[in-house]
């Protein structure tokens, strides 16, 4: 640090050296964890998520879902919503349609816009087409 006279350019008065520790905490390395009740799903069940706080700032948190598309849901899931985050958990469900469709197996992942954590399950064709 540099001590200058009558302004920011003047004469150097004094100087000296000095050390600024990082007392601040490091971010956790998500800020939610995300989980659903199991890995494999087959049509026709309820999907469970469960969002759990690590540490989150409290606020309006986003959500998308991907990898599937409003048709394979029997009730009218929203692919994206929102969530007001108050320190707590929040659990999320989404029925999965028969919808007599054959498709093969599906890659379902629900993530948090804002800091992309997030949960992949699969879901398994067991209604094909008649």
């Amino acid at each position: 640090i540099y001590v200058r006279k009558n302004s920011v350019s003047g004469t150097i008065v004094a100087s000296d050296t000095f050390a600024i520790n990082d007392t601040s905490l490091d971010a956790p390395a998500s800020f939610f964890t995300v989980t659903a009740s199991k890995a494999v799903y087959d049509e026709g069940e309820l999907i469970e998520i469960e969002v759990q706080n690590n540490g989150a700032p409290g606020g309006i948190y986003n959500y998308t879902v991907t990898g599937v598309d409003a048709l394979d849901f029997s009730a009218s899931d929203p692919l994206t919503g929102s969530f007001n985050h108050m320190g707590a958990s929040h659990g999320y469900g989404f029925i999965l349609d028969n919808d007599q469709t054959t498709e093969g197996p599906e890659t379902f992942t629900f993530t948090i816009d804002e800091t992309g954590d997030s949960v992949t399950v699969t879901i398994n064709d067991t209604s094909e087409t008649p």
